[in-house]
């Protein structure tokens, strides 16, 4: 899905600017744990004729749930949401609905955690403080295959294109590990849910400290907070 070059944006509530030769429909699916947020996003998606119609989601587990039953086209996803960070519902659900555009919209604004987003699987980052006009062209760049980020987020781009982030450096099964961990869970506790032996944690846990430069559990939470793996509290 594609809008040509040539449209027209659609502003504001449903005022068309420019010629537009062409619209979508899309099914589009907002998911964020405010709200208040929701119902205003919901409002104004509700009104762009390119969209056919708008599903809410208050948690990524609500909002996977929904991905597995219909098609959406476009989701726009909060980096914040219970349970589960926006970067790992990016993930699943780019797994779940490969051609959907993931538009992620956030307050927040740290290079390292939108590369994660990014690199995720999101299409796009924007920012809750733009105005809606900046807002909807982010959404019009995703369907014409553009990557989408907000002027004043300069340094993003040399992040995502450049070295290996953190967390990218670790085996599949060291992440495994890793995210447990910073959880709250105990070697012993890490090994009964994987079902492997005691040690073998305690090996993993040792590359994993040795990788990142981390000395403790609570420099590892940290680097899962700035990742976006786990929020902020």
């Amino acid at each position: 899905m594609k809008l040509p070059s040539s449209a027209g944006l659609v502003l504001g509530w449903g005022v068309l600017v420019g010629d537009v030769q062409e619209m979508l429909a899309v099914d589009t699916l907002i998911v964020d744990d405010h709200s208040t947020y929701r119902t205003g996003m919901c409002a104004l998606l509700g009104h762009q004729p390119f969209i056919s119609s708008v599903t809410e989601a208050g948690s990524a587990a609500a909002a996977l749930e929904l991905a597995n039953q219909r098609t959406f086209g476009l989701a726009i996803i909060d980096m914040i949401l219970p349970e589960r960070s926006g970067v790992q519902l990016a993930r699943e659900l780019r797994a779940i609905q490969p051609e959907c555009k993931i538009l992620a919209l956030s307050m927040i604004d740290e290079p390292i955690r939108i590369a994660e987003m990014l690199r995720a699987g999101a299409n796009g980052y924007a920012l809750k403080s733009q105005p809606v006009d900046e807002l909807l062209l982010a959404v019009h760049s995703l369907f014409n295959g553009e990557r989408y980020l907000p002027p004043q987020l300069t340094p993003v781009p040399r992040v995502i294109d450049g070295a290996p982030l953190p967390l990218e450096q670790l085996t599949a099964r060291e992440r495994t590990v890793f995210d447990l961990l910073v959880q709250g869970r105990t070697n012993r506790s890490v090994a009964q849910h994987l079902s492997i032996a005691r040690r073998t944690i305690d090996a993993h846990r040792r590359h994993i400290m040795r990788k990142l430069g981390a000395r403790s559990i609570v420099d590892l939470i940290r680097l899962a907070m700035r990742s976006g793996t786990i929020n902020a509290t």
